[in-house]
């Protein structure tokens, strides 16, 4: 309501009237002291004769009609003399607007906070931008080498052409440089990347010195002369500056112009901006170190060697360990060392993460503590950054039927991923564009290859889920002695078989074709022509429309699913088999993919495909391979799209609040027994590379006491390495919570999707069961159930259907014992994936519950969007094209930005209904289907938000809300769950970080009283087992503990989020990083890639521990016990808890083998 205001002191500014109606509106009565300070706007008319800043009138708007009457009958009956309605020494007056008021303003006064503009702040006071220059000579990059700087490049600047400011907007020092009359050139370092500085200043010299985290960022803007102005992204400033950047930008010297610009900066670093520069330790001398000579001749010395100890050796180039002079200065010990023992100076030099004063302590190296089996292979990563190459590896990763079929040739692949500097993806930047630099840089390396340790390397192709992380495969060709061949990229392109011409006009679908022979994949059978078959898919004609209700998703025999399973389970040791065999595969078969389910009707080996599985003509592989085999249920989670997508439907916020505290509850109860602990670490996927839920489970059987647990809760174990574990299990989950709602639902799943080929099933029917893993009991839904797939962004995303619970003895789908999946009909008017967010049976998983609180009031049809347009070509794509079209991936990958952009205007409009909301819906499949049309979306299409200000669940968690005025409080369920979570202090783990020991002087004869509880129960455990008085160990032991704690600190190193603090020992047994970041996605995917290389590195010693060939269990067991026994010995170690626990899991293994085996012999 407006209510209109007269009478107001010219003196008076618009904040004046609204500190005096402040007074009024945030006391009683209309105040409640729980409830957010009341929001309202004031708007004063302007004065047309342009004498006064006002007219002397204006409009008060409330949010509620109800709100003004109360106010106007407030201002009525409040005597005159209260002076309350008074500004500037007079009063104003108050009556009932005519006007309507202006919806805008309604919907900022319902969702935003009132702001306060009289109060001050809270916090310290911001940062101001420094106007105040610092003027420079010269600018110089270079390397750091034994107290010396050595300039390997310089720009010399004339007077008043460079200057250094700070910028606190962007929280970092700009460096521009004066080009030309047109081009300004800029050097950015954000102030968290500054490892150092350093100054010095004499009677002729006075410099600044940065040592930085990562590169700075380069910049090129024109200036004059021309429209466009906008910042460009550049990796090298010249011919000379590009040949030696990649090594170079981590050290930064700039001379100043007088000793007042040194004051002048000295002045303006304070404030919490960088921390002041000491006075500079190293020498200044020009060495060359990267002189073109110099280069050449280290890359004729790299081209001679083997390319593993090359690549070693480029990365101690590439990751500024060593320069060239000093690696040239060791190709002698290089060659000795390499002598017969090439596997082991790559594990030891893989390892460097400090710098090196030679390379003698490769002179006793550890032995590879990842030696691959079968299913994985060894990969090299090269990370590229617009100015550098970084080298990773080699890790044991999954392989792909490439790799696998040039299996004696792996050393010839690259893994290759295009970040930023900061090891993060390329994100749009309105201010600056990067379009040109993506297609220069990345579109350059694509198509003209690169060099590298001395050999040249070729684009090759992507997997579809590594295009998502900007991640694509290169090779160096090679002959292949066994056919005489040379192999090059383009051969094995063309060998992976025939695709049609009219595919392969879309770069983008080819791309996607291609990419099926580089997805990961275990190999398992392989299969006879005669055992495989071609059977229809089930199509349904309706309104002219044919609809595919078998789209992706085929058959195979009972026999055929068993020997799958045996052929995995080959492939892996003991440690990691898993009992029951999966009803349904994800595979990949020659040129088909999708999914496969058991249809018990089928006899023999026999699989049954159908054309929408086919996607080319690969006749030459026989192989089945394996890209998920699904064992197991997964838990569904809440998320935001979805809470906000159900409350748009007619949820209560009450119903998500509920199980959200309920989640909490469970969470602070997890250090109560070790069940409960391990139910919580298997719900959020947590301590699965270490075994972390079986071996609390056994430990629980132990019924191990805890004297500081009260007698009514069950037993616990006294163990501060677990106990500081559980502490980060629960910092991670609560912060799963807070910053993304995932919260666990009880009794709720989330399964793949296969189809009701039996046909028992009626149109909005499904059958859904799941087999838990430990207790092997069998749970039917039945009845309402919701479902869905994620990511929700439609209102006919979520459907009810009906559950039909378990079937007849007789009912084929009975005796087909499809378990841990979702049955969907063949029936309807259109197939029921299709209606959840567009899905199909190639995989997809969907979520399902029959928790009646989660039901929608009210359901909506499901969306009906044509595909997006093919971008096509007049000729069949060639690999430019599809480099090509991976730079326009990059530079038009805006999924993400659309769902948030849909997640907040419905948080401000409160109506997923919005016409921004649908268009988005719209923008968001068009998104989805970008990586195989190839056409991106049109950005000017994007709906803006509402306002400027975002939610309060949208902060980086690195920002205090409360002391920001960019956010609002969101009344939404999403933003009431959001603040419902209080995050704890996060725990203190530095002295458990791996510079605590070394562990270089191991005594494995010196032992640590092993008289704790746990030790001693497990002692007793084996007893009758076992003889474990006399040690057997002859040295393997501690080499492999040695191999170990070498391989999990570079794992520890790489994969921190913080450069200068390594993980700890128990963020890398639970798989979470405990530190706060501003890219969450960054976390999330260094987590992802620690806990695959934790899995290989715990699944080797779990095999070490178990032996080969003839080993017997009490052997195993003996040996596991020994492992246990050295772990404590050596527990001040980095790596040696972690290392008991794994000989912890192993000696349980083998008791179980032991016990199963005296079973047998007892029948």
């Amino acid at each position: 309501m407006d209510i209109f205001l007269q009478h107001i002191s010219f003196h008076a500014s618009e904040e004046d009237v609204v500190h005096a109606l402040q007074n009024i509106l945030h006391q009683a009565p209309f105040q409640d002291p729980l409830e957010p300070l009341l929001n309202f706007h004031v708007r004063l008319f302007p004065d047309k004769r342009g004498c006064q800043k006002h007219a002397g009138s204006g409009l008060l708007t409330l949010s509620r009609p109800e709100l003004g009457q109360q106010f106007l009958s407030y201002y009525t009956e409040l005597p005159k003399s209260s002076g309350l309605f008074t500004v500037k020494g007079r009063a104003f007056v108050c009556s009932a607007s005519q006007l309507e008021p202006r919806q805008d303003v309604l919907q900022r006064l319902s969702c935003l906070p009132f702001t306060d503009t009289h109060q001050p702040s809270q916090t310290h006071p911001p940062l101001r931008s420094s106007s105040e220059k610092v003027n420079l000579t010269c600018i110089q990059f270079g390397f750091e080498a034994q107290g010396v700087f050595s300039p390997e490049w310089e720009r010399q600047l004339p007077e008043r052409s460079g200057f250094l400011i700070f910028d606190d907007d962007r929280r970092e020092i700009r460096i521009s440089m004066i080009k030309d009359i047109n081009t300004l050139e800029n050097i950015a370092i954000p102030y968290n990347r500054i490892k150092w500085s350093g100054k010095m200043s004499d009677h002729d010299t006075h410099s600044l010195f940065f040592s930085l985290e990562c590169s700075p960022v380069l910049e090129r803007q024109q200036i004059h002369g021309t429209q466009d102005a906008q910042r460009k992204r550049i990796s090298f400033f010249d011919e000379q500056h590009r040949a030696v950047a990649p090594f170079t930008m981590l050290s930064v010297r700039l001379e100043l112009h007088a000793s007042s610009d040194l004051h002048t900066f000295l002045h303006q670093a304070g404030g919490g901006r960088i921390t002041q520069p000491q006075n500079f330790p190293h020498v200044v001398e020009k060495l060359s170190l990267f002189s073109p000579e110099v280069l050449n001749e280290l890359t004729d010395w790299l081209a001679d060697i083997s390319w593993e100890v090359a690549f070693q050796c480029s990365a101690l180039l590439h990751n500024s360990i060593v320069h060239p002079r000093e690696l040239l200065s060791l190709r002698d010990e290089i060659a000795v060392l390499c002598s017969n023992r090439i596997p082991e100076v790559v594990s030891a030099s893989s390892s460097f993460r400090p710098r090196p004063a030679s390379l003698s302590s490769l002179s006793t190296p550890s032995e590879p503590c990842t030696q691959v089996h079968n299913g994985l292979t060894d990969c090299w990563h090269v990370r590229v950054t617009p100015t550098a190459f970084l080298l990773e590896g080699p890790y044991p990763d999954r392989s792909n039927r490439v790799l696998r079929f040039y299996k004696n040739h792996h050393t010839h692949f690259l893994r290759v991923s295009f970040e930023d500097e900061a090891r993060l993806q390329y994100r749009f930047d309105r201010d600056l564009s990067t379009e040109e630099f993506v297609n220069h840089r990345v579109g350059g390396l694509l198509k003209n290859g690169f060099c590298l340790g001395g050999r040249h390397f070729q684009f090759l192709a992507f997997s579809m889920s590594a295009l998502h992380e900007h991640t694509v495969w290169f090779m160096h060709p090679f002959h292949d002695p066994t056919t005489g061949n040379f192999i090059d990229a383009n051969i094995i392109r063309e060998d992976l078989g025939i695709f049609e011409t009219s595919l392969m006009r879309c770069p983008a679908r080819y791309a996607a074709r291609i990419s099926q022979a580089f997805t990961t994949t275990d190999a398992s059978i392989t299969l006879n022509p005669d055992e495989v078959s071609l059977i229809r898919d089930i199509e349904h004609n309706i309104s002219d429309k044919t609809y595919t209700f078998t789209d992706g998703v085929g058959t195979c025999s009972q026999m055929l699913a068993e020997d799958i399973w045996e052929a995995l389970q080959n492939n892996r040791k003991s440690c990691s088999l898993e009992k029951h065999c999966p009803s349904v595969y994800q595979i990949r078969y020659q040129g088909a993919k999708g999914m496969i389910s058991v249809d018990h009707r089928l006899y023999g080996r026999s699989l049954r495909l159908r054309p929408s599985m086919l996607k080319f003509n690969a006749p030459h592989s026989q192989h089945v391979e394996i890209a998920r085999a699904f064992t197991r249920p997964s838990v569904m989670f809440l998320n935001r799209p979805l809470i906000m997508l159900l409350e748009g439907l007619g949820v209560p916020a009450e119903s998500f609040l509920e199980l959200q505290r309920a989640a909490v509850q469970e969470v602070n109860d997890s250090t109560k027994n070790l069940k409960t602990a391990a139910r919580l670490l298997e719900n959020y996927g947590l301590g699965y590379s270490f075994r972390m839920i079986p071996l609390l489970l056994e430990l629980q059987q132990l019924h191990l006491t805890n004297s500081t647990k009260s007698d009514d809760n069950p037993p616990f174990i006294e163990n501060s390495f677990l106990q500081r574990m559980l502490v980060l299990a629960q910092n991670h989950i609560l912060r799963e919570f807070k910053t993304h709602a995932r919260v666990a639902v009880p009794g709720s799943w989330n399964l793949v999707g296969v189809a009701d080929v039996f046909d028992q099933l009626k149109e909005n029917e499904i059958f859904a069961c799941v087999k838990d893993q430990h207790s092997n009991e069998i749970q039917y839904l039945q009845g309402q159930v919701l479902i869905s797939r994620s990511p929700q962004i439609h209102p006919g995303d979520v459907q009810l259907v009906t559950a039909i619970g378990k079937p007849e003895l007789d009912s084929p789908l009975s005796e087909a014992g499809l378990v841990n999946c979702i049955v969907f009909p063949c029936r309807g008017n259109r197939p029921l994936p299709s209606c959840l967010g567009g899905g199909d049976l190639d995989g997809d998983t969907y979520i399902i519950t029959s928790r009646a609180e989660l039901f929608p009031t009210r359901c909506f049809p499901p969306g009906t969007y044509e595909p997006a347009p093919k971008r096509l070509l007049d000729r069949p794509a060639t690999i430019e094209d599809i480099a090509d079209f991976v730079c326009d991936y990059i530079n038009t990958d805006h999924l993400g930005m659309i769902a948030t952009k849909w997640l907040t205007i419905a948080d401000q409009t409160g109506n997923i209904l919005d016409k921004d909301c649908m268009t988005l819906a719209k923008l968001h499949s068009d998104a989805v289907d970008f990586q195989k049309s190839g056409t991106p979306i049109d950005l000017k299409a994007v709906p803006k938000p509402r306002h400027r200000r975002k939610p309060d669940w949208a902060a980086p968690e690195t920002l205090d809300v409360k002391s920001s005025k960019d956010y609002y409080i969101s009344h939404s369920a999403v933003g009431r769950l959001y603040r419902d979570v209080t995050l704890p202090p996060a725990p203190s783990l530095s002295s458990n970080r791996t510079t605590e020991t070394e562990g270089s002087d191991l005594d494995p004869d010196v032992k640590k009283s092993l008289e704790d509880n746990l030790s001693r129960t497990l002692r007793l455990r084996i007893q009758g087992l076992i003889n474990v008085t006399d040690p057997t160990d002859d040295g393997n032991l501690e080499r492999l503990f040695s191999s170990y704690v070498s391989q999990l600190r570079y794992i520890a190193a790489t994969y921190s989020i913080t450069p200068r603090e390594p993980l700890t020992e128990e963020e890398l047994v639970i798989g979470t990083i405990s530190a706060k970041t501003t890219q969450p996605r960054l976390r999330r995917s260094r987590m992802a890639q620690f806990r695959d290389q934790t899995q290989h590195l715990v699944d080797f010693v779990r095999e070490e521990l178990e032996g080969y060939g003839d080993a017997t269990s009490e052997r195993w067991l003996l040996s596991s016990w020994e492992a246990w026994e050295f772990a404590k010995s050596n527990e001040t170690v980095f790596g040696a808890k972690s290392f008991g626990w794994i000989a912890m899991g192993s000696l349980f293994d083998a008791i179980t083998a032991i016990e199963e085996a005296t079973e047998v012999e007892v029948e």
